[in-house]
């Protein structure tokens, strides 16, 4: 997800009186988005399977990558919910007075839930023994 397809986010999720098309234009960034994690997750399972085929997640790794999905994807759907809390957690520090200047996307909370869901297919998808890419 883009800039753009985050600005539909904040039309969802923090702005009142959302118009269809935002969320035409988000769903539809999202569902982009989601087909390239799909494809990084079949990639990682992939080479998961080449360097050892006999190893495999743990179901405990399974169980606890689908719920860790599961929470970020209700997070793309659910915004409003939890964004306020969000919002006050990233900007009460002082880091973030200095992050919102440089940072042209601050605060991140459109970006919160793809991490997450980021977390789950990188859980899902542990390889055994396996050394951080560098």
């Amino acid at each position: 997800m883009k800039g753009a397809t985050t600005r539909y986010w904040w039309a969802l999720f923090y702005y009142p009186n959302p118009v269809l098309i935002d969320y035409v234009y988000y769903w539809g960034g999202f569902l982009a988005w989601g087909l390239r994690a799909a494809a990084w997750w079949k990639k990682r399972q992939q080479r998961a399977e080449k360097s050892d085929p006999k190893s495999s997640v743990q179901p405990a790794f399974k169980l606890m990558a689908i719920v860790i999905m599961g929470i970020g994807l209700s997070a793309v759907t659910f915004g409003s919910p939890w964004q306020k809390a969000a919002e006050e957690f990233m900007s009460e520090y002082a880091f973030s007075e200095w992050l919102e200047l440089y940072l042209p996307y601050w605060p991140f909370e459109p970006y919160i839930p793809l991490f997450v869901i980021l977390l789950g297919i990188f859980l899902a998808t542990r390889i055994p023994g396996e050394r951080p890419m560098r």
